[in-house]
C-alpha cells in the first residue's frame, strides 16, 4: 500500500528532455528556475512541474552518461569538452525539435561549439 504522501512515479526523462537540460545549463548557462520554466513550455505534454531536485538529478546522471568531468573539475579545457558534447549529440534530433528548444548552432567560425573564436 502507498503512503498518502507519496507521488505516483514519472516515466523517465527521455533523450530529448535529457538533451535539453544540458543544452541550457551547458551552452546557455540557464539557472535551475530558468530550466524548469522553459522544460515546463518546451514539453506541454510532462503535465506537473519538474522540480529543481529532479532536473539536476538527470543532469549529473547525464553527465556521467556523456563521459563529462564532475561538475567541480570543470576547467576552460574540460569546458570546451562539455560545449563539444553537447553541439554533437544535437545531431541525433530533428530539426523541428531543435528549432523548438530554441537550439541555437555555434557559428560557423566555431564550429565545434567549443566557446571562443
Amino acid at each position: 500500500m502507498e503512503s498518502a504522501g507519496k507521488q505516483p512515479s514519472r516515466p523517465p526523462y527521455g533523450e530529448q528532455q535529457k538533451f535539453f537540460i544540458a543544452y541550457m545549463r551547458i551552452i546557455r548557462n540557464k539557472s535551475w528556475a530558468q530550466i524548469g520554466e522553459e522544460y515546463a513550455i518546451c514539453f506541454l505534454e510532462d503535465t506537473s512541474p519538474r522540480s529543481k531536485g529532479g532536473l539536476t538529478s538527470v543532469y549529473y546522471r547525464v553527465r556521467k552518461e556523456w563521459g563529462l568531468p564532475e561538475v567541480n573539475e570543470v576547467d576552460a579545457e574540460t569546458s570546451i569538452l562539455e560545449r563539444w558534447m553537447v553541439h554533437s549529440r544535437a545531431c541525433n534530433f530533428d530539426a523541428d525539435f531543435l528549432s523548438h528548444m530554441g537550439y541555437i548552432e555555434p557559428p560557423a567560425e566555431d564550429q565545434f561549439g567549443w566557446g571562443f573564436v
